[in-house]
């Protein structure tokens, strides 16, 4: 589940290959993480937002860790890697923050000084 400006969309074809793309990402995190495949609507929530929450990126629901300029919109033919799937997260490296938050968001047990070791197993395996 993601929320986008309308002007990245109003050309925007086909959401179906999206969709796919980033189930694909969600269950490989699922897998990985040895849940189930289904799983509640607040694994995975973007939102593209004109203010990052802090300094640094954060987990959170939802999860908005991409900057938005509403001075310099785009032409809405869905070229943001957010549109794309996970797997064009492009020069920003944007979409490697995203999957180690969510990683950091699963909230299992790991021994003392892995915290982001085994959360950036996901980013490799997701991305």
């Amino acid at each position: 589940m993601m929320q986008v400006p309308t002007s990245w969309i109003t050309d925007f074809d086909s959401p179906e290959q999206l969709m796919q793309d980033w189930d694909t990402a969600l269950d490989a995190v699922s897998r990985l993480m040895g849940l189930p495949l289904v799983r509640n609507k607040s694994v995975l929530y973007l939102q593209v937002d004109v203010t990052l929450r802090g300094s640094a990126y954060y987990p959170g629901y939802p999860q908005s860790n991409t900057p938005y300029n509403p001075h310099s919109p785009r032409q809405g033919n869905g070229r943001h890697w957010l549109l794309r799937g996970p797997q064009y997260d492009g020069a920003t490296h944007n979409g490697a923050t995203i999957f180690h938050k969510i990683g950091h968001a699963q909230l299992f047990t790991k021994f003392m000084g892995e915290v982001e070791a085994v959360v950036n197993q996901i980013v490799k395996h997701s991305v």
